[in-house]
């Protein structure tokens, strides 16, 4: 009887040791949850800043891309119009120089 008394008092003294680690860990589990779920919000926000400023840099890009093409055109317009003023005055300077010359 006192063998059973004594493995009673050692199953209960585990019990009691098994209980109070179910509870810490049942702590520690929600201590993780918590974090888990702090981390997944700020996951959240910073994918949603992420498309954003990827839809900025699209955006972005494509104002370069119409820039680019803008002054492109204009450049061109310029060298038309540069070419069109240097023929006229090789015009010019060939009808001073008959004038001179004639």
């Amino acid at each position: 009887m006192a063998a059973l008394e004594s493995q009673s008092s050692r199953d209960a003294t585990i019990i009691g040791k098994l209980n109070s680690e179910i509870r810490r860990i049942t702590s520690s589990i929600g201590e993780h949850n918590a974090e888990l779920t702090k981390l997944q919000r700020l996951n959240d926000k910073l994918e949603v800043a992420l498309r954003e400023k990827a839809e900025e840099l699209s955006r972005a890009r494509q104002l370069h891309g119409e820039e680019v093409a803008r002054l492109v055109e204009e450049l061109r317009e310029l060298r038309a119009s540069y070419e069109l003023k240097i023929r006229e005055y090789e015009e010019l300077m060939d009808i001073r120089i008959r004038l001179k010359t004639g």
